[in-house]
């Protein structure tokens, strides 16, 4: 299920705008430099994505990256993750 869910991500994102393992079930999206995290993870859990802002898993302040953590997983199907 999680690589069916990592070509969807695949073909429904531009190319190189994520990270992740092929066969997992999380995308690191960067985000341009200070835009809010925070906001973004909020906008897109309505629309029923799960969406962690990276600074979360931040153990050094001074060296983070504006990120999401992207879930593919959860409740969501495979047509509203579309």
């Amino acid at each position: 299920e999680a690589v069916e869910r990592q070509a969807i991500a695949a073909e429904s994102l531009p190319a190189h705008s994520f990270s992740a393992y092929p066969c997992g079930y999380h995308l690191w999206v960067p985000l341009p430099d200070g835009m809010d995290e925070a906001r973004v993870a909020t906008d897109l859990r309505g629309e029923g994505v799960t969406a962690i802002p990276a600074s979360i898993f931040a153990v050094d302040a001074g060296r983070r990256t504006s990120a999401l953590r992207v879930s593919l997983g959860g409740a969501i199907g495979r047509a509203g993750l579309r």
